[in-house]
């Protein structure tokens, strides 16, 4: 996680505020910014709201006056953290706008566009993978502009005043990323982890092939542990100090469809999600918000599944959630000052506790202005902490717009957030008691053993379950060298995190089913569909490069394939069926592009050129509206293929 600090006056003086994510209006928080500091990360300043005006681009450092160092007045108005990215970079640049005409892919840094591509201006582009800085001038030189991935269709859209680009590059300024990685040792055969982080962070330990004895004497009071651990030590440390907080969105009710995970602000989620119909938290603590940018109504939502949005926001629209926030863990004091009118003017109270009725305990009708010093808050516009609520984090609230009361008119009582360290599971160091329950059918459907003493019973369905399993089980082989040597791992199902079991990737064998490999964690990234058979480097399955992060076996691959492919989005236009593979489309469909799709007996695979090239899009049983749907950034295919278990 980034950190930075605005600073009214150079040299770090005056009033300041801390941010830790994304921030669409900073003048709430300040006047005017005359100094920042940046503890750790990568952020992008902007001179106007809505991350508009004139950027800069900031790595870890201090800059005492900014006017001299960053070039760019006392008017800073918006930031955005730049996430971290480990994998490759790609990004397509074009000649005309709307992604047209000559068209360029880098995945390097260019110092400069016109001796390299031979391109003068670039109207349009694809941002692919990574995270990119444009400039207007070679050799990285004149106004940057911040690309994250996403379509660009025309200069205005990355906040360009011209098509001209002189160079671009790769931004890799991540070794500071994650604060409190300190130190690697090893003792007594031990591999001990020391982490100094700040008081607010919380060391999990995580299905990573950690173990943490918490019993022997920490080596620090933030959290640091003995531990023996596995693989690459430094990659599970980042992970581990990352992954104390977690939300995923799902755009289809009860946890299906298109996922998204975050554990920061998150300003806009339709730049992932065309919907959002239910969430889960892994841990910590979140307030989602009906609207962008942390606007409309909110809702906490603690450790714990929401299968439909729609219950949780009380609201007739399902998909009703469009930004979220994570509430960071606070330990220490709470306090916070009321005001009866704006500008802090009128009666004032501080509070230190929580107040379930304001008229009862200080009476105040109203409260129009508001400063929290310390902790987070929640108001609520009825008594005894019921209606609509409002999260105030630390900072100044001049008037009521300034708190996000867009859809309230006062409020009555109010509440400090003290269950953030609750809502964090504690890691468990002893007996760990599993029970497990086997179905007859398939998606737990069927009779299950009722008595848990009943061990004949469980015995006989143990026995079922395990010889259905072994008819549909998979298996697959994973070496980190070429030619299938090397530090190898079996694998025989699904697994979200490859890294504590090998540092890359560059031969596998495939021994029983048809898998997906994923390029990043969680099953994300570019997608590799594999049958049985040995690649025995990365370059047979097309991978970019030796970077498998998750796999997912493809269960119940059926006999029968059968797929509508459609002109337009929303299954309309000419629509033509496929029950065989197509290794070249143009040669039954006239048009470049597909923009819908519905897959009705089996599993299929969609790859952008033909004779199955380029990227892969697994597609299963299921209607797919929008090339966003099966994961495409564009609508090109140029072959498709079924997934057949040859196992």
């Amino acid at each position: 996680m980034g950190k930075i600090i605005f600073y009214e006056d150079r040299n770090f003086q005056g009033r300041h505020h801390e941010c830790m994510s994304d921030c669409a209006d900073l003048h709430p928080y300040f006047n005017r910014c005359n100094s920042v500091r940046v503890e750790s990360g990568c952020f992008m300043v902007y001179e106007r709201p809505q991350y508009l005006g004139h950027q800069s681009f900031l790595r870890r450092g201090e800059y005492s006056d900014n006017q001299r160092l960053i070039g760019i007045n006392d008017c800073i108005r918006s930031c955005r953290m730049i996430p971290m990215h480990r994998g490759s970079y790609k990004i397509r640049l074009y000649e005309r706008p709307d992604m047209s005409g000559q068209m360029h892919e880098v995945s390097d840094d260019c110092p400069s566009v016109q001796d390299r591509l031979r391109m003068s201006d670039v109207n349009s582009c694809n941002v692919v993978d990574g995270h990119w800085l444009l400039y207007d001038q070679p050799n990285y030189k004149g106004r940057p502009y911040y690309l994250r991935p996403g379509e660009y269709r025309r200069s205005l859209d990355w906040g360009g005043a011209s098509s001209r680009i002189g160079s671009l590059r790769r931004i890799t300024d991540f070794k500071d990323h994650a604060a409190g990685l300190n130190a690697l040792i090893e003792a007594d055969g031990v591999l001990v982890l020391g982490v100094l982080s700040p008081g607010e962070e919380v060391l999990l330990a995580r299905e990573v092939g950690l173990i943490v004895d918490h019993e022997r004497p920490a080596l620090h009071p933030a959290g640091a542990a003995s531990a023996q651990m596995r693989g690459d030590l430094r990659a599970v440390a980042h992970a581990l100090i990352g992954a104390t907080l977690e939300i995923t969105f799902y755009e289809e009710k009860n946890f299906q469809g298109r996922s998204y995970e975050t554990s920061n602000d998150c300003p806009e989620l339709t730049s992932y999600l065309s919907r959002c119909n239910s969430c889960r938290v892994e841990s910590g603590l979140f307030m989602v918000y009906e609207k962008p940018n942390f606007m409309g109504q909110q809702m906490l939502v603690r450790r714990g599944e929401y299968p439909d949005n729609q219950r949780l926001m009380g609201m007739t629209m399902s998909d009703c959630i469009r930004s979220s926030r994570m509430i960071p863990t606070h330990r220490g004091p709470f306090r916070m000052k009321i005001y009866e009118k704006e500008n802090f003017g009128g009666q004032m109270h501080e509070l230190m506790d929580d107040c379930d009725n304001m008229q009862d305990r200080f009476r105040m009708n109203e409260c129009q202005s508001s400063n929290v010093m310390e902790g987070h808050w929640l108001m609520f516009e009825q008594p005894n902490y019921r209606g609509k609520m409002m999260y105030l984090r630390p900072g100044e609230y001049r008037n009521l717009r300034e708190m996000g009361m867009s859809n309230m008119t006062k409020f009555s009582s109010m509440r400090r957030i003290m269950d953030s360290l609750k809502a964090i599971s504690p890691p468990c160091t002893h007996m760990l008691l599993v029970q497990i329950r086997f179905y007859q059918d398939e998606y737990f459907q069927g009779r299950f053993p009722k008595s848990d003493n009943d061990s004949s019973n469980m015995r006989t369905s143990a026995a079922a379950e395990q010889k259905v399993t072994m008819e549909r089980t998979g298996k697959i082989i994973f070496y980190e060298e070429k030619n299938f040597k090397g530090h190898h791992y079996e694998c025989s199902g699904d697994c979200p995190e490859l890294n504590s079991h090998i540092q890359h990737c560059n031969s596998l064998r495939v021994e029983g089913g048809a898998w997906v490999l994923y390029e990043r964690p969680q099953y994300l990234g570019y997608q590799y569909v594999l049958m049985r058979g040995e690649y025995p480097n990365y370059q047979s399955w097309n991978g970019f490069n030796d970077t498998i992060r998750s796999c997912r076996l493809i269960r119940h691959p059926s006999s029968m394939h059968r797929i509508r492919i459609y002109e337009r989005p929303d299954f309309s236009g000419q629509m033509i069926e496929f029950s065989d593979d197509m290794p070249n489309l143009m040669d039954r469909w006239r048009y470049r592009d597909l923009h819908s799709a519905h897959v009705q007996d089996g599993v299929w695979v969609f790859y952008e050129h033909s004779n199955y090239r380029g990227r892969q899009y697994l597609l299963e049983k299921g209607e797919y509206r929008r090339p966003a749907e099966w994961g495409a950034l564009h609508p090109a295919v140029g072959s498709i293929r079924r997934v057949v278990d040859s196992s």
